[in-house]
């Protein structure tokens, strides 16, 4: 399986500066997504209703439905297209990746795992903190505080780049 950054950047090459490449990168998902998810595992098994994966799906479809979908639309009416700041911040699942030439930048995933519109576009000085903390286990927690002082919080998968990631943006600080 190839590396998050080489995915990224290859679909996402048309949002970064001439001769900028992507340093790391990593998939985000809000808390709210897994819980979600997590209440969709224990029903299926509760019921019987069949594998682990129809749990999943069906936490996913609530998930999108009580979440994601009215919180996206609050975030696309006050979201401005010009606006690459942390206040940009979605609801929704994203990409986030550190360049070589210090900047977080931040997509959109689409419901198929693509990147989407890019949403941020921050100099790394102006994160001031990045925690990362273990969760549900094969997940483990990132925050990442801004200079702004607003606060991001999500999901990241086990087994990625979340150390380098982290190391990566504090490093341009």
């Amino acid at each position: 399986m190839r590396s998050i950054a080489a995915r990224v950047a290859k679909r996402a090459a048309v949002d970064l500066e001439p001769g900028e490449e992507i340093n790391v990168a990593i998939a985000c998902v809000p808390s709210p997504y897994l819980a979600f998810a997590a209440v969709g595992v224990v029903l299926a098994i509760m019921s019987n209703a069949g594998p682990l994966a129809a749990g999943l799906m069906v936490g996913l479809v609530v998930a999108v439905a009580m979440y994601g979908l009215p919180a996206m639309r609050r975030w696309l009416a006050v979201s401005k297209p010009a606006d690459l700041t942390s206040t940009a911040m979605p609801p929704s699942p994203v990409y986030l990746a550190v360049t070589d030439s210090g900047f977080l930048v931040g997509w959109r995933q689409t419901l198929l795992g693509r990147t989407g519109p890019l949403f941020l576009r921050l100099p790394a000085r102006g994160v001031a903190d990045v925690t990362i903390g273990r969760t549900l286990g094969i997940f483990l927690h990132l925050r990442i505080d801004f200079a702004d002082g607003r606060t991001y919080r999500c999901q990241v998968p086990a087994g990625g780049d979340l150390e380098e990631f982290g190391v990566s943006l504090l490093a341009h600080n």
